[in-house]
């Protein structure tokens, strides 16, 4: 299911057993869903080519929040977790972002 909106949500539960019978009373959840974060990432700006230990941090929670998609660098320490440590191999603009992964608590 995806949720359009946040707050307060219902979802309805129906079955039917036969052709065309359809349970009369349907079990309905309530649910809050929760508004999307907007992860940020710190760090090193301008970190100059081959220097080590350049860390950068987004936030963490209880959704799966971590940095990758490294371009024109390696992460050295950190992988898969909110705070990577970089080794930039080039001069010029690079990037890092975030990725964030949510998976649904019943």
């Amino acid at each position: 299911m995806t949720w359009n909106a946040a707050g307060a949500q219902t979802i309805s539960v129906s079955y039917t057993n036969q052709p065309d019978v359809t349970l009369l009373h349907p079990t309905v959840k309530n649910v809050t869903v929760n508004a999307l974060p907007v992860p940020t990432i710190t760090g090193q700006l301008m970190p100059c080519v081959n220097s080590t230990n350049n860390i950068y941090t987004t936030e963490s929670g209880n959704d799966r929040v971590y940095l990758d998609h490294l371009r024109r660098g390696m992460i050295t320490a950190g992988t898969g977790t909110n705070a990577v440590t970089v080794t930039w191999n080039a001069a010029g603009a690079q990037t890092i972002s975030v990725s964030l992964y949510q998976f649904s608590r019943m």
